[in-house]
């Protein structure tokens, strides 16, 4: 959000209006910057132009003035709304912005392609705001982006494609193509169309795109697998990988960061770069653990469980790739036996889609399975609030998605009622029913 005004501040007769820049940081804060522009007037002129009685001259100026004063006011908040995201707005961004509107500058060539504002975007990704409000894309978000280049290549030829070319058919076509050719799910098309238009949109504030594309709308829909395909670690299979003895010390390493998953809560990059020995904290009798997580910056506060507690004081494993303790989270878990016949989804080598099969339960292992691990396993023994507060979930519905809710307890309440009810039923039908008895 941002405002411009024109001030006359000069003693001389005639002088260079001032421009007043008002604008909101990516912090929420007012601020307020200004200079000076080329357009002179007269004090004469800037006292009189809104006076009715004023002469002739000084009406003739009033449309030539305020036309001038609208092309600056539309180039500095156009120049705003592509630039906040990205760079300092300040003083010298205010006089650069006047030069290039006195001086403007040829579009390079380059920016009318699609890959210059991907490439663009993916190398200024520290500076862009992001969907919270905040600046800076996530890891998860840079990789979208490359994908998106390697996507686009093998539809078209990323060095080809324009960006007025991107119009509402060729998204349409784009999204069949991501579902039939590439055989991707419904749902990861919609956010590789997503991010395209999300590219497009940013270019569209310095270049020319098409007007159709605000009528697309591809939604994503609720699917029946993602809530079946929760995978986890119960509390007795996380008995046995915590007393079991490995003679490797790569997966004795794994180990601990596999059950520090489970009773932390935290995501694997977390995980492993922030539940450190710096960031336990002495709490009554124990400790906790307090941390900023990495994705969403959420702050939060774990308690230390005895499994925690154990590691700790015996030394915190130390620092691996999430990738390397993907691999030995599997191998761990397989050691140690944890392979029942388990139906999920992975990754094919070759289609590079995911395929969904039963398959031994240790293949599923990774550092996402803590996370969900943590929630299922206290789901129905803690406050869901007490649990949302460890992981970092705000939303409710997000929550669930990470709890194994296949059980049967709510089988066993429905026949626990009944029983009882029958119970109660037989109970007053042998009952004896009672007589009058006539007074003699």
């Amino acid at each position: 959000m941002a405002t411009v005004n024109f001030l006359y501040r000069s003693i001389k007769k005639s002088a260079p209006l001032t421009v007043r820049f008002l604008f909101r940081d990516t912090q929420s804060r007012d601020n307020v910057i200004s200079c000076k522009t080329k357009l002179e007037v007269t004090r004469n002129y800037w006292d009189n132009k809104d006076n009715r009685k004023a002469d002739g001259l000084v009406k003739n100026l009033k449309v030539e003035i305020e036309e001038k004063q609208l092309k600056i006011e539309e180039h500095l908040l156009n120049a705003y709304d592509n630039d906040f995201e990205i760079t300092e707005i300040d003083k010298n961004w205010l006089d650069q912005q006047l030069n290039l509107f006195y001086n403007p500058k040829q579009t390079s060539a380059k920016a009318f392609h699609l890959k210059y504002w991907i490439d663009y975007t993916i190398k200024n990704a520290k500076n862009v705001r992001n969907g919270k409000g905040t600046v800076g894309l996530s890891y998860h978000t840079i990789k979208a982006y490359k994908d998106l280049i390697n996507v686009i290549d093998r539809y078209k030829g990323i060095e080809s494609v324009k960006v007025i070319s991107i119009n509402k058919d060729w998204m349409l076509d784009f999204f069949e193509w991501l579902k039939i050719d590439q055989n991707y799910s419904y749902n990861t098309a919609v956010k590789k169309v997503s991010v395209l238009k999300a590219i497009i949109s940013k270019a569209s504030r310095q270049i020319e795109t098409s007007k159709d594309l605000d009528k697309l709308e591809i939604r994503s829909v609720d699917t029946y697998e993602d809530d079946t395909d929760v995978i986890i670690l119960s509390f007795k299979e996380l008995d046995r990988i915590r007393s079991f003895k490995f003679e490797s010390e790569s997966l004795d390493n794994a180990r601990k960061w596999l059950l520090l998953a489970c009773y932390t809560g935290q995501r694997g990059e977390a995980l492993t770069t922030r539940v450190i020995e710096d960031n336990f904290k002495p709490y009554k009798d124990g400790y906790k653990i307090e941390l900023k997580q990495i994705k969403g910056s959420k702050k939060v506060t774990i308690p230390v469980l005895p499994v925690t507690k154990e590691i700790y004081e015996n030394g915190l494993p130390y620092k691996v790739s999430t990738q390397k303790l993907n691999k030995h989270f599997k191998s761990v878990c397989k050691l140690v036996g944890i392979d029942t016949p388990t139906i999920g989804k992975l990754m094919d080598k070759e289609t590079k889609r995911n395929v969904k099969k039963s398959r031994p339960k240790y293949m599923y292992i990774s550092t996402h399975t803590g996370r969900r691990s943590f929630a299922s396993n206290h789901f129905d023994k803690m406050p869901h609030q007490s649990i949302m507060k460890v992981t970092g979930h705000t939303k409710y519905s997000t929550f669930m998605k990470y709890v194994q809710k296949d059980n049967d307890d709510h089988i066993d309440t429905f026949n626990e009622y009944y029983t009882l009810l029958e119970s109660k039923n037989k109970l007053e039908e042998t009952k004896a029913p009672l007589k009058i008895v006539k007074r003699a």
